[in-house]
């Protein structure tokens, strides 16, 4: 028999089995409660306060589905990368540590069917999306590794990983809602963010559902080198996407967020700058310039340090933010799908 995740279960229906079917006093569903929601504990075993036929008979009722951690490295900046195993694949997370945070970049779906052609995870082609309590689980183990090993809690989450996130909307929408409710983990809205390729209907939908930040991918103001990049740019070309964005900001009163990847004599001219900041016009928005850490295309390669420069400068000179964010944890496989390649490359060799 196939158990519940509790991570499923709403606090009305674990009253009622505790009370009702399981003739619990009142007080058992606040210890429950906190050991799963405030200590964040993902054993039955480990809830000491409980009584001993309580732990069995919640273990033999539910389960917290936590997976198994297939590999993990720590990068010489601090990061920790983790491949997590389910029953229907593998996926990516990284924790991320930062002087005044710990954020951790989350995955939505194993593999990926938008195909941009700079990432790793687009070689996979799209195999399943992640269930709600799938993308909660690995900010419950990452939680705990970064804890034991970091001495600090995730603090921040950013939905960055494998995956498109609004190709998984439902479910991206419900672990959001898990994560920030004050009845749930409790984390603040500001410190999260969804990042997405230019889906342009759930953009709009974005803005009503969740007060989340947005971040958009973008590769190119130039929809020709756009569509090179990222294949979606045919369905949702930048004339949309622009338009999406403009009614996102009349609803939403958030800054977004534009990812740039720089990318050695493809992106990064004067030509390509200026396009951009035409696109942004109108729009309120800051500009992470990502130089590109690897690529599975080979004709693609980081950016110089001259060309990172000038398209910065020419963004502030026009007062449009764009801090310069260099990948963190290249030394351990960090680009999103690159570890899990890496882990089938050396099972095929093996």
């Amino acid at each position: 028999m196939t158990l519940r995740s509790i991570l499923d279960i709403n606090r009305s229906e674990l009253e009622d089995i505790l009370v009702n079917t399981l003739s619990c006093k009142k007080f058992r569903v606040d210890q429950v409660w906190e050991w799963i929601y405030t200590k964040r504990v993902v054993d039955f075993s480990q809830m000491k306060n409980l009584p001993k036929n309580l732990r069995f008979e919640l273990s033999s009722r539910f389960s917290f589905y936590i997976p198994g951690i297939l590999d993990q490295k720590q990068s010489k900046d601090g990061s920790i990368k983790l491949l997590l195993e389910y029953d229907i694949g593998c996926v990516e997370c990284v924790i991320m540590p930062f002087e005044d945070r710990v954020s951790l970049c989350v995955s939505t779906q194993i593999g990926c069917a938008v195909g941009c052609s700079f990432c790793y995870t687009a070689t996979m082609g799209f195999k399943h999306n992640l269930d709600y309590t799938q993308i909660l689980t690995q900010f419950l183990v990452a939680n705990r590794i970064s804890e034991t090993q970091l001495k600090r809690p995730i603090t921040h989450v950013v939905y960055m990983g494998m995956g498109e996130p609004f190709l998984n909307y439902s479910n991206t929408l419900k672990s959001l809602e898990k994560l920030t409710s004050s009845e749930y983990y409790n984390l603040s809205v500001r410190s999260i963010t969804v990042s997405t390729s230019g889906i342009c209907d759930k953009i709009v939908s974005f803005a009503k559902d969740s007060k989340c930040g947005l971040a958009i991918s973008l590769g190119s103001a130039v929809d020709e080198k756009r569509t090179k990049l990222m294949p979606i740019n045919k369905n949702y070309g930048l004339k949309r996407l622009k338009e999406a964005l403009l009614q996102y900001q009349k609803i939403s009163s958030k800054l977004i967020t534009v990812e740039y990847i720089l990318i050695h004599n493809l992106n990064t001219s004067l030509q390509d700058v200026k396009a951009l900041v035409k696109f942004l016009t109108y729009l309120r928005v800051k500009v992470n310039l990502i130089p590109l850490n690897a690529s599975p295309n080979d004709s693609y390669f980081p950016p110089l340090e001259e060309e990172i420069l000038n398209f910065r400068e020419y963004l502030v000179s026009k007062r449009i933010p764009a801090p310069v964010r260099y990948s963190r944890a290249s030394d351990i496989y960090g680009a999103c799908g690159q570890l899990r390649t890496l882990n089938e490359s050396n099972n095929k060799k093996n």
